[in-house]
């Protein structure tokens, strides 16, 4: 597990941050009718960090970490659902999907392995 004194540190924490963001700009105007999605959306990804930070505060106990990481990683496969949804309905563009997909693999890559090293 990385040995860093403070979540900020984490760099699947640092990558959520950002991903969270980007998620968040992207998705402020929204088309008639797709509120209940991108709430979704909005749920998943502020949850990802959140949850890192929660684990990491009680990183004395595997187990506790081990259930807030699997929080983000749970948040991250329904995040990666709802971005998918919201395309095939075009709710979000090419464009938009491009410069969001890699970063969330990116982030669910970090999340998992930091996840394998607890």
């Amino acid at each position: 597990m990385e040995q860093t004194a403070s979540y900020d540190e984490v760099k699947a924490w640092q990558e959520g941050m950002t991903l969270a963001e980007t998620v968040l700009r992207q998705t402020t105007a929204r088309p008639d009718g797709a509120d209940v999605l991108f709430r979704e959306i909005e749920k998943d990804v502020i949850s990802i960090p959140a949850s890192i930070a929660e684990g990491w505060v009680v990183r004395y106990s595997t187990k506790e970490i081990r259930a807030h990481l699997n929080n983000a990683r749970s948040a991250m496969l329904r995040l990666e659902t709802h971005l998918m949804l919201a395309h095939r309905l075009d709710l979000l563009s090419r464009e938009q999907m491009d410069l969001l997909w890699p970063m969330t693999q990116n982030t669910s890559g970090l999340v998992t392995a930091l996840l394998k090293s607890v």
